[in-house]
């Protein structure tokens, strides 16, 4: 028997708060520069970059598997990942600093983004389903567990980094995802789909969405968002840390992100898409102009003004994307659909990061020139989410 769909909400977003612990990683990147100080910005930023290119490719995975093998089969699968790619972690050599960065890349960025891919794109096809013509609700609320979840892991790896050594907290770190995410498993039991979506949505499979220009247009679209984001997430704690600010407040990013994804939700139900778009292109430049301002000025309270908006911001663009995925392609592929649109993240993780590194390293650790270039991709997403308007509906 179908469970509650307020049971499916509840069990739903505690397993994405876990699986937030993607967005925590620059909370790792101070005690391994510190233990292997011979890693450069950019290398550090590949594990990032690797994480979310896995992400999609995990999310494509699941998207694919979950109506063969269930949801269930797929969860624990995730688990036992996560648990693997965090254990063989634990195990890195601090005086080979070549073949530790290897494992790194291997076990953080491609064995745990995958994971955490396979069990984002099946909680959101499960729960979502859940909730007809409140698919914005569901989205944000779940996307506000996987925001929130780089905030509050983070703290707690950094409240661990005093007393325990970074290789036992990776071993807890894997031990308590794999938990959460078998325990999930048991829980998510979604009802059958139940056919075209509100809206008039004509249930398009993959192969036939990729073949409209809006899709394409929106795809651009997250591309330059998600792009804009990733140049400050990925450096949030080291940016804080920078204008005199403790590393561990560069997190409230995450809140925000959470934030930004509940808000959305609600307005995208509430007003739409054209709207719900608008308005968060229009948020990212101006955290761009805040975030300008505050480094020529030196001013650490405008840095956590322009940091949430950053947030907040970054935070819309999935919400945005599940629910339009669902309202105009309908639900019967939504999670083949989710994932295949998802693969703008791709581009995003290689642009937004290594731009930020590179503008880092060639600016003597300066933030003016990131937080310009953060203000130009958001303009350019103005235009770009006009391209969507000018084409009306997806589909």
């Amino acid at each position: 028997m179908p469970r509650s769909k307020w049971t499916m909400l509840t069990a739903g977003t505690v397993l994405m708060v876990i699986m937030g612990l993607i967005y925590a990683w620059s909370i790792f990147r101070a005690p391994l520069s510190a233990q292997f100080p011979g890693w450069t910005a950019t290398q550090l930023s590949w594990t990032f970059t690797l994480s979310m290119v896995f992400f999609c490719l995990g999310g494509f995975a699941a998207g694919r598997l979950a109506p063969r093998l269930g949801y269930r089969a797929v969860l624990i699968g995730a688990g036992v990942l996560l648990a693997a790619g965090f254990g063989l972690l634990s195990l890195y050599d601090g005086a080979d600093a070549g073949g530790s960065l290897v494992r790194l890349y291997l076990c953080y960025g491609v064995a745990g983004g995958s994971a955490i891919g396979l069990g984002y794109n099946s909680v959101l096809s499960a729960v979502t389903r859940c909730f007809p013509g409140r698919v914005g609700f569901a989205s944000g609320v779940l996307l506000m567990g996987f925001g929130l979840g780089g905030l509050i892991l983070g703290g707690l790896v950094n409240a661990l980094l005093g007393v325990w050594a970074l290789p036992a907290i990776f071993r807890l770190l894997g031990a308590l995802m794999f938990a959460v995410l078998v325990a999930s498993a048991f829980v998510l039991k979604p009802p059958p789909v139940a056919g075209a979506g509100p809206g008039g949505a004509t249930g398009l499979t993959t192969s036939q969405m990729v073949r409209t220009a809006p899709f394409w247009w929106f795809a651009a679209w997250m591309i330059a968002i998600s792009s804009a984001g990733l140049l400050i997430i990925n450096s949030a704690a080291t940016i804080s840390a920078a204008f005199g600010g403790a590393a561990v407040l560069g997190l409230i990013v995450s809140v925000f992100n959470g934030l930004g994804r509940v808000v959305f939700g609600a307005l995208f139900d509430r007003l739409g898409r054209v709207a719900a778009m608008t308005l968060a292109t229009g948020v990212m430049l101006t955290a761009g102009i805040v975030l300008i301002v505050a480094a020529l000025t030196s001013s650490l309270p405008l840095i956590f003004v322009g940091l949430p908006l950053v947030g907040i911001a970054y935070g819309a663009a999935p919400t945005i994307t599940s629910a339009t995925v669902t309202e105009f392609y309908g639900p019967t592929h939504y999670g083949s659909n989710l994932a295949t649109i998802n693969f703008a993240i791709i581009p995003a993780a290689l642009l937004g990061p290594l731009i930020a590194s590179q503008l880092q390293e060639h600016s003597a650790g300066s933030y003016t020139s990131t937080f310009i270039m953060l203000a130009v991709i958001a303009a350019a997403a103005f235009a770009l989410a006009a391209a969507v308007t000018r084409t009306g509906r997806l589909r």
